[in-house]
Formats: C-alpha cells, structure tokens, sequence
C-alpha cells in the first residue's frame, strides 16, 4: 500500500534520506520524494537521472541535493505491503479439512456446554460428569493444537471473520511477522477508492520537475501560445483613462514593421536626417578618459564624416581584432600623406610570425609566408657611395635601366686568395645539346648544363692515337682483388678488376673445384648441369668403353663435341658454363668430373 512517510531525517550535503520506521528498506517500494519547501523531485523510480541506492534504512540519492537545506520539508510515497488496514465486510481464509473438523468438534463441545448452563446442569467438581470433563478436555487439547499451528505458521484451514454490524473495524494483528492469504481479499473503503483515484491523476499530472496543469476560463481551456481575442485566449485589461492605454497606443504607432520610429530632439528642435549644421546637428561625445569603443555606422547614401582624435597609445596592444578590416575596407587614397606619424608603428606592432608581413631575424622560413613588395633606385652606372654619405648608414637597393640588380663580386679578377674571402654562387643555362654560346674566342660565355642539370664536359687526352706519348693521359682505374669478384645480373654496370700488382683480370682464377661421378650408361645421361659460376670443367673417362661428350643436351655416338677413349682425359674450353650430356659404348666404368668455379 503506498503512503505518506512522516517520520524521517534529510541529509542535503550527503544526499541522502533515513527512513525512521523501516529498517531495512527496500529500493522498488520507494515511489517518490518531493522537496517541498524547494518544488523539486529528487527521487523518481522512473527516472534514471533521479534514482539511487538503498542500504538499511538509508537511500542514497542520484540527485544533487549540496544545495538544499536539511530542515528542507520532504514529501516521501513508499509502498509498505505490511501496513495494518480497517477491513469492513468478510475475510475468508482457505483452511484445511482436517482444521474444519477440529472446528466443528469445538462448536459441537462449546453447544453442548451451552445447553447444560443453560438448563441449569451441574458442570465439573461441582457435581460435573465424567462425560463434562472429557468434553472440555476435548476443547483444550484442540485449542493446544490450534495455538501450536499458529505459533509453527501450519495451515489451519478456513476462517471466517464476521463483522456484519460494522460496529467496528476487524484488525488482523501479526505481531511483526508475515500473514499469507490465499485468495483475494476485497476492501469495500469507500475512502480508499478515491484517494487513490486522487493520487494516480496526480500523478499523471507529474512531469519531471514541473506539474502540468490545464487553466480554464468560464469552462473554456486556455490557449496555449499566441491567440486571436476569443473566449479562451487570456487577456489583460487596462483602464481606458489609465495613462499606460495613452503610452501604448503612442508606441503602437511608432512600430514600422521589424522598425521602432524615433524622433531626436535637440534643445527643442528636431535632428535633421543627414548632414547638418552644428546647432542641430547629432552629435556624440566620448569621455576624454574612456576605455570604450566608438563605432559609427553609415546608414545613408550620405557622406559620414567622422573626425577623431587618439592620443598617444590610444589603441591599446591587440585593440584592432585580427580581421577588422576587410579586405578593401581602405579605399585608394583613404589614407592621406603624413597620416602616419613618425612613431605610429610602435616596435613590435605587427607581430612576427607565419601569416605577418615581419619576422624576427635569425628565424627560420616556413611555407605560405607573407610577403612585402620592396622597390629601388634606378643607376645606370654604379657611382660609389651614392644614396648614402657614411659607412653604416642605411641605403637603398640599386637597379639598372633594365630592372636588374647591381652586385659587385667580392673577388677581383687575377688577385691573390685570401684566406676566408667570400665568394660568389654562379648558374648555368641549360643546353640538352653541347654548344657554345659565344661566337668567337677570348668571348664571354656561359656555363651550360644537360637537361638533368649535369655540367657539360669534353674530357679528352692531350695526345692522339698512335702518337707518341707525351703529357699526363687521363688514367683509367679499377678494383684491386684477391678473391673471385661475385657475378651481377645481365646488362648490369660492372667494374674493371685488377690483380694486386696492377695487371687487369680477365680470365679470373679459380678457387674451388668440386668433383663428381657419373656411372657408364648405354643411354644419355647428364654430367654437368649449366652453372654460370663456371670458370672451367675436366672430364677422365674412367671407363674400358667409349665415352661420347657433348656440349649441350642429349649426346650420343653421331652427336657429340669429343670421343674419350678408355682413361682418356679432356678439358672443357673457351670458359662453356652450360649442360654437358654423355653416353657410353656400354654400361660399365664411371666418369671422374671436376667443376671448377
């Protein structure tokens, strides 16, 4: 059953609620908790934002409550099933058959006892029969048994509780444990009925933090937002001679649209719109010591002449946002000579950087930087100390007639070095085709280069072929190795080799030789595979039979390079590094093969 809890103490800090009378609690019977005395839920089962966790008697909530005061009046619904309620009408229990029997042996015993009193019988010691004693004998041993059920929590069967005069309500006390019934049982509280018809529209009316609620007017809902004069639109009404009615028709009439209409006045006089003489004229004054900012917008087709006066510093570090002025915002001639006083640009006003016109010296480029146009003076005779009259001074750069640059070489022509002199880079055009570009001997001329920028040369000896020798010929050089040089791919760049001694390899000298033997076959057989590591091959035929060789593939008696006879002994020439095939007269004897490489 839900109810209202009274008894309760708030810890706003901690965010977190005792619940005096139940200990422990159980967090799917909290319904909901209200802070009164702010208007706002702090626990809602259903909402995963204003939830919490439950430990004895102590709810923990989601909800920041470090705001809140602890005296704070909180309304808590919980549902408590172990409630005791008025129960008006008939409860009926389910009991067993054989608690039935014991009943209905007691109300038999409880009539029969009933009849002696009421003729008057002799009952106990005092004259009672021994047919009296068994029966209450009887009723105690029952009531043991019924009490013993009661006590152990066993089934007892039907009850029926009756309370047809209504006089009072029917309490079922379970002295703090648990009573099960079976079945339903019907509460006929009128009362009940509709408090909780109560509760459930409110709580329907619940949205989050807020209570919706529908106004009305004369039985009319309001209308929500923006609404033509009608019943349920709400309205506010004013005094026809009240002097708010006078100041709001003045101000309806000056809207124009999105507009507001404004007339100035000066000294009696109205603003003219425009230009103007001083008199009239709208004018605006800024405090001599102002920190402010002016801004003057033309709205007009009008000139807007605006004179102002900034005192030294008057426009502070950063006072003009990058991007202030657009591009174009300086119109041709708008900045008048001598504008600019000297001092203007204080050191350091446009700061360096990527994206500045200036950077700091001995600072390194970057892509994408800004750069400034610079010009020069145009000379077409270089003069000595022109555009300057002392050593230090500042100058200007120099030009010919043509736009070039005047430089002067720092060394002069067939004068000594000097140590640490500086010299000067030179360049080279590009000619694809060696050819001169000067036209007759002792002519200045170019260096030229090929297309992959490499200097042309023509390297040559100072002696012709099959002259006698004379001068210092160009020399040809190579490698000097002991060891056998490694093969490279065909078609590849190789070096020329020489022995230790100077004399150039030609034919390189072996170093390992690797022997094998082949068995005598009557049928072709292989007695060297191709190897380009090759560098010569012996073959003993070791053999009482003929031994047909070929340099190639499939020998036999009518194709081959050599006949060997018994122990006869043969070299293979000219450095052949491919298949060597054989077959013999007979199958008998073996071939001795040794592979030089």
């Amino acid at each position: 059953m839900k109810i209202l809890v009274q008894n309760y103490s708030f810890d706003a800090s901690a965010k977190q609620v005792t619940f005096t009378d139940y200990n422990p609690i159980v967090i799917e019977r909290v319904l909901l908790i209200t802070n009164i005395t702010d208007n706002v839920i702090i626990y809602n089962f259903a909402d995963p934002l204003k939830g919490g966790t439950a430990a004895t008697n102590v709810l923990t909530l989601t909800y920041d409550t470090a705001t809140m005061s602890d005296t704070d009046k909180l309304q808590i619904f919980y549902d408590d099933v172990a409630t005791t309620q008025p129960v008006s009408g008939t409860v009926t229990a389910n009991l067993g058959s054989t608690d039935n029997a014991v009943l209905d042996t007691i109300d038999s015993a409880i009539d029969s006892m009933s009849a002696k009193f009421a003729s008057g019988t002799v009952i106990g010691d005092v004259n009672l029969g021994a047919t009296d004693n068994a029966v209450l004998d009887t009723i105690d041993s029952v009531l043991d048994t019924i009490n013993a059920k009661l006590v152990s929590g066993t089934d007892i069967g039907d009850v029926t509780i009756n309370n047809s005069t209504g006089a009072a309500a029917v309490n079922i006390q379970d002295g703090g444990n648990t009573i099960t019934v079976d079945g339903t049982v019907a509460v006929t509280n009128s009362d009940i009925t509709s408090c909780k018809t109560a509760l459930e529209l409110l709580d329907n009316s619940v949205d989050g933090n807020y209570l919706n609620a529908n106004m009305n007017i004369a039985g009319t809902d309001v209308v929500g937002g923006a609404g033509v004069v009608a019943a349920g639109v709400q309205r506010t009404t004013l005094a026809s001679d009240d002097p708010a009615v006078t100041s709001l028709a003045a101000l309806d009439n000056a809207v124009d649209g999105n507009y507001l209409n404004v007339n100035l006045n000066l000294a009696g006089t109205d603003c003219p719109t425009g230009n103007g003489t001083a008199a009239t004229s709208l004018r605006v004054s800024v405090a001599s010591d102002s920190t402010g900012s002016l801004a003057v917008t033309q709205g007009t087709a009008a000139n807007l002449k605006a004179q102002v006066s900034v005192a030294s510093g008057g426009i502070a570090s950063g006072g003009i946002a990058s991007g202030a002025l657009a591009s174009g915002a300086l119109a041709s001639g708008s900045i008048a000579s001598g504008a600019l006083a000297a001092g203007s640009i204080a050191v350091g006003a446009i700061t360096a950087g990527d994206t500045s016109i200036a950077t700091t010296e001995d600072t390194a480029r970057a892509a994408g930087e800004h750069l400034v146009k610079i010009g020069a003076s145009r000379l077409d005779t270089p003069v000595a100390n022109a555009n300057v009259g002392t050593d230090g001074d500042y100058t200007n750069l120099t030009l010919d007639n043509f736009g070039k640059l005047w430089v002067a070489g720092s060394a002069i022509e067939d004068a000594a070095e000097s140590a640490g002199m500086s010299v000067m880079l030179g360049g080279a055009i590009r000619r694809d085709t060696c050819a001169s570009s000067s036209g007759t001997s002792g002519d200045v001329s170019t260096i030229n280069t090929d297309s992959v920028g490499a200097l042309w040369t023509d390297p040559q000896g100072n002696v012709a072929h099959d002259a006698a020798d004379a001068g210092n010929p160009i020399k040809v050089g190579g490698r000097a190795s002991t060891t056998p040089v490694t093969a490279v791919s065909a078609n590849d760049r190789v070096d020329a080799f020489f022995d230790v001694q100077g004399r150039q390899v030609v034919t390189q000298k072996a170093l390992t030789g690797t022997l094998s033997n082949v068995n005598g076959s009557a049928s072709n057989v292989t007695l060297l595979a191709a190897n380009t590591a090759r560098l010569g091959a012996t073959i003993w035929n070791d053999s009482t039979a003929i031994l047909y060789v070929k340099l190639g593939a499939t020998a036999s008696a009518t194709s081959c390079t050599v006949k060997l006879i018994a122990d006869a002994y043969y070299e293979v020439p000219f450095g052949y590094y491919g298949i060597i095939d054989g077959i013999w007269a007979s199958a008998t004897g073996v071939a001795r093969v040794t592979e030089i490489s």
